[in-house]
């Protein structure tokens, strides 16, 4: 954001409790914009709901916030390939 990217962060990491909570008040923050879902358990589908919501928006980086345990790894990395 510093050097002049338009930033935004998702929070996809369906695998620690209080993820979601802190990815959101970080990102508030610093003024960063921030899409998660507390209730959604597929990491997947938040994360690319989240990456076409902000290629809508013009959002040149899209930081993904994962719990790093996916069992849908391969699936997740599939579908932002795509997009």
């Amino acid at each position: 954001m510093r050097k002049g990217f338009k930033v935004a962060m998702i929070c996809a990491d369906t695998y620690r409790a209080g993820a979601f909570e802190q990815l959101k008040q970080n990102a508030t923050r610093i003024r960063c914009p921030f899409y998660g879902k507390p209730d959604e358990n597929n990491p997947v589908k938040i994360a690319s709901d989240g990456v076409n919501i902000f290629i809508e928006q013009n959002y040149e980086v899209i930081l993904i916030d994962t719990s790093g345990r996916h069992k849908q790894s391969e699936e997740l990395f599939k579908e932002m390939k795509e997009v």
